[in-house]
């Protein structure tokens, strides 16, 4: 029996899918925190029983930095807590890695926006990244800004970025961002803007091969497996919506 697409309210570019009922099935919601429960577990096991034997490859397995080429934008992801992010980019567009540097404007949530107070100045996120590359001399024609205003995550802030890029004619884009963060990032570029290469960069942070021994770099991997399977329930939702549209 061949399904039909359902015909329902959603944004442009999006196409409604039948198994749009499973993520907003209450059954789906408690698997998918079930998953984040059983993945965060795990993690905290094998850090606590088998540290020296395991952990370099469990870093190892989000490091997915790749060797930069020369492309159409350097797109940089926002949430960095340090100037590297930033300082990579430059590095790539002083070496002729692209013509412009792009990243997003920021969430803004407008919730909180209207109870403060009339006159209330506040830095958005891309604030200290623009303040960054002037300081390096990067001339604002070469620094685009993207809105990601409603982007509340890694996911909808390179959805914002792609759908600009794909405006642009982009064919290529280096992406940086931390070396932890660089597996998630790769795999949501792929499923969100498969047109488009996305070449993954970071450059090696300090204590990241012994990171089971500090606790900047616990927290973080604890995070990104956690991260990791919210977006492998995503690729599986992706896959079996597009075989369904097909049939």
């Amino acid at each position: 029996m061949n399904l039909k697409p359902l015909k329902t309210g959603k944004r442009w570019g999006q196409q409604a899918k039948p198994f749009s009922i499973i993520l907003s099935n209450q059954r789906g919601r408690i698997s998918l925190s079930l998953l984040f429960l059983f993945s965060l577990v795990a993690f905290y096991a094998v850090i606590l029983f088998a540290p020296g034997l395991l952990m370099p490859h469990v870093g190892k397995f989000l490091n997915n930095s790749q060797q930069s080429t020369h492309a159409d934008a350097i797109v940089v992801l926002l949430g960095a807590s340090t100037p590297d992010r930033v300082l990579d980019a430059y590095t790539l567009f002083k070496n002729g890695g692209a013509p412009k540097i792009v990243f997003g404007s920021g969430f803004e949530d407008q919730e909180l926006s209207s109870n403060q107070p009339q006159g209330f100045l506040w830095p958005k996120p891309s604030t200290h990244y623009i303040l960054g590359f002037e300081s390096l001399g990067v001339p604002e024609e070469n620094i685009e800004i993207v809105d990601t205003s409603w982007a509340y995550d890694t996911s909808s802030e390179l959805e914002a970025i792609g759908k600009y890029g794909r405006s642009q004619g982009w064919k290529e884009v280096n992406l940086v961002t931390s070396i932890t963060h660089t597996k998630r990032v790769s795999l949501i570029w792929k499923r969100l803007n498969p047109d488009i290469v996305g070449v993954t960069v970071a450059s090696d942070a300090p204590g990241y091969d012994k990171w089971w021994k500090h606790g900047k770099w616990k927290r973080r991997v604890g995070y990104e497996y956690a991260a990791l399977v919210k977006e492998s329930w995503a690729q599986l939702m992706h896959s079996l919506g597009k075989m369904i549209g097909n049939n």
